[in-house]
């Protein structure tokens, strides 16, 4: 099994299911964002939706600011607290809300969200 791992297979060792081939059945959906009260202070709320067949424990949104124009001008990656981190389960969603500061978010802004990181459901978790 370690050989398959190493070239990229489909589990890691100790962790469960690797992530990054797994991406893809998180879909963040129903976003909306404003400003949090300070200059450059943010927040976005909305909910994954997990269309695959695995459980994973969400630790870091990816947050990419798009201008008017469409054209990336930022690029924010959020990791959830400890108390803030959680499971989405195969067919079902999740909700969140997410802070994070920004100098290019302006009102015409467009911002994206994905799942950047997240490990197997199922694996041992230790907030430390």
């Amino acid at each position: 099994m370690a050989l398959g791992w190493t070239f990229g297979g489909p589990e890691g060792p100790d962790s469960g299911f690797l992530f990054g081939i797994h991406r893809k059945d998180l879909a963040v959906q129903n976003m909306s964002w404003g400003k949090n009260g300070g200059d450059a202070n943010y927040w976005v709320s909305g909910t994954i939706t997990n269309t695959g067949k695995y459980s994973w424990r969400i630790q870091q949104l990816e947050v990419r600011i798009n201008d008017d124009q469409n054209s990336l001008v930022d690029v924010q990656h959020v990791e959830l607290d400890k108390a803030d981190k959680f499971v989405v389960l195969p067919g079902q969603e999740h909700a969140f809300k997410i802070s994070f500061y920004s100098q290019l978010l302006t009102t015409n802004s467009k911002p994206v969200v994905r799942v950047q990181t997240a490990m197997d459901g199922r694996a041992r978790y230790n907030p430390d």
